[in-house]
Order: C-alpha cells, then structure tokens, then sequence
C-alpha cells in the first residue's frame, strides 16, 4: 500500500567505516619497510532536511515566503492541515511548495475549524461515509504532480489523551481503521503520496494503539516541546528521546523517524536557553538518523515564535545550514 519498500529498495547499503591501510614498499637497494596509509573518505551528505509549520492564519500563502524572508532559505518541507469536515482542499500554496521543491507534509483533519461541535468519527471514515471527500482530495493531490506527505488526520493519540473525540467508539483501534480506510482510498488516486504516521508522542500506550503498523507507513514521527514546564536547560535530545524511546517498543527499526514539529519555548526560558536548545537540533537530528525536522514558528502560539528574537532566528540558521542534504524519501 506504501512506497517505503520500493523506495528504499534502490539506495545504496550503509557505507563501512574507512580502514588504514598498510602496504609493504621496496626500496632501490632491495630493502623492504612497511607504511601505514591512512585512508580518508569523504562521507556523502546524508543529513535530515528542514521544515517549519506556519499555522493556518489567512493568507495560507505567506507562511513559506514570510520564513524563507526571515530564515534566508526556503523550508525543504511545508506543513499544513485541512478540515475535511469543513470541505478544505488544497489551495495554491501547495502548488508553488512543490514547483519550488518543497514537499508539503499535510495533515488531513477530521476536525471542523469553524464549529466545535462538528468532527467526522473515525468509526465512520472507516465504514467509507466520507470517502467522496477523501477521493475529491486525493485527485487535487495527483494534479501536483509531485510527492506530497499525508497524514489521515495528526496526533491521534493526543486527541485520545485530551479527550477530543466527540465519538465514544473513536479509539485507538478506530483510528488506526480509518488512517488505512483512508489510505485505501487515496493511495490509487494519487500514488506520489508519502504516508507519515504522525503523532504527538506523549501518551505511548495511546499512541501504539493508533499505530498502522510498518508496512502502511513511509515514515513515523511525532511533536516533542520543550515547554515552559520543561527545565530551561533541558537540551533538544533531551526533548526528543523518551518520545523516540517509545515510538522504537512498537515501530520497526527499518521504518524512518522524523520530528514531525518541534520547538522550544522561548519565553519563559529565556533567550540564552532558546538559543542553547537550537544550537543541538541538527547534530541530534543527523545522529538519529532523521529524515526530517519541522520547525514550528506561530505568532499566535507566543513562547515558539523565533521572529521577535534576532538571537533565536541566527541559531535556526545555524542548523539549517547543517540540514539541506537529500531528502531521504525522496
């Protein structure tokens, strides 16, 4: 149903670490001496790429510009999130994303924005209610002409956890059916589709509930913050570890992890402390293998927003520069 197989069918196996060499020479006089030589490779750039989620304030379209301004580069990958059950479809920021070589990561939300009372149950997803809207968005994928990330709906197991789910049968178990009736579905129409298992990661019991299991998904991920109840110098592994610790006591090692969002509050710890924290993403990130990393930059949501803080902003930069390798799902 997925592509991970097929994708990482075709990359090359891990490289072995360089070996010295030693070689025995001869010399004119007959005399021989051994050299050691040491051999030095050149390691490719294999490093995760970076993303950042903007939100849903209006214009949808000035999220990736306004960043690309205030960071200097354009986001590798642009997150955005639609209300099925308010009848969203991909708009024309998903268009440029991709003409301009950013992959859009989208979470299709079962969520209305606009009335809190509306939800589409995923009991009902799963029984195919809403599968001309699934099949609707799907063909706007296909019309990109280019691969796109989707997630059937984000942080499952946070939505279990804070109680969100306005339908009682709406479980772990319901989830995980209407994340593969919803793949089911799309995956025919729009075959350039990434599958991103994407979830908060703060619940593991709920969130292994809500697993897929490895053979539907292209990539798992999940939203670690350093928030205000975290220790100011907590560092970005420190953040990230218990959430990946529990995502490796169900997920196969094979299957690739991305921090799907992540930041750390900026005003409560401090700027010093903000800046320390992003100073240890891209290492953490390349050393754990990640495919990507999503920055989140809201103004509406105040502690994570780097734009006020000239400080905060050069850090960010400063991984960037270490994170434009090939995208890995590529």
């Amino acid at each position: 149903m997925c592509g991970r197989s097929l994708r990482t069918a075709n990359q090359s196996p891990p490289r072995p670490d360089p070996v010295d060499v030693t070689v025995t020479v001869k010399s004119a006089d007959g005399s021989t001496k051994k050299l050691l030589i040491p051999i030095t490779v050149t390691a490719p750039v294999t490093g995760p790429v970076w993303g950042v989620y903007n939100g849903l304030g209006a214009p949808y379209d000035t999220g990736d510009d306004e960043y690309t301004a205030l960071i200097g580069s354009r986001p590798r990958v642009g997150i955005s999130y639609y209300s099925m059950a308010d009848g969203q479809l991909p708009n024309a920021q998903e268009s440029r994303r991709v003409a301009a070589g950013t992959v859009p990561q989208i979470s299709c939300e079962s969520k209305s924005y606009k009335t809190a009372t509306l939800q589409w149950a995923w009991v009902d997803i799963a029984t195919g209610k809403y599968d001309a809207q699934y099949i609707l968005f799907a063909q706007k994928l296909a019309a990109l002409n280019g691969p796109v990330m989707v997630c059937p709906d984000h942080e499952g197991d946070e939505q279990i956890t804070n109680k969100q789910r306005l339908n009682p049968a709406d479980t772990g178990a319901a989830y995980a059916k209407a994340w593969l009736h919803v793949q089911s579905v799309m995956a025919p129409i729009a075959p350039k589709i990434i599958w991103v298992w994407w979830m908060g990661g703060y619940n593991t019991a709920n969130m292994r509930s809500c697993y897929v299991g490895d053979s539907h998904v292209d990539v798992v991920g999940c939203d670690p913050y350093r928030s205000k109840s975290h220790p100011a110098s907590e560092t970005a592994a420190q953040t990230w570890n218990s959430r990946l610790s529990a995502l490796d006591t169900f997920v196969g090692a094979s299957v690739p992890r991305a921090m799907t969002e992540t930041a750390t509050d900026i005003t409560s710890a401090g700027i010093p402390a903000a800046v320390a924290w992003w100073d240890g993403v891209a290492d953490r990130a390349t050393a754990l293998g990640l495919t990507h990393v999503n920055f989140y930059n809201r103004h509406s949501d105040g502690e994570w927003w780097a734009n006020p803080y000239p400080d905060v902003q050069a850090a960010i930069k400063r991984q960037i520069a270490k994170m434009n390798g090939p995208f890995k799902l590529l």
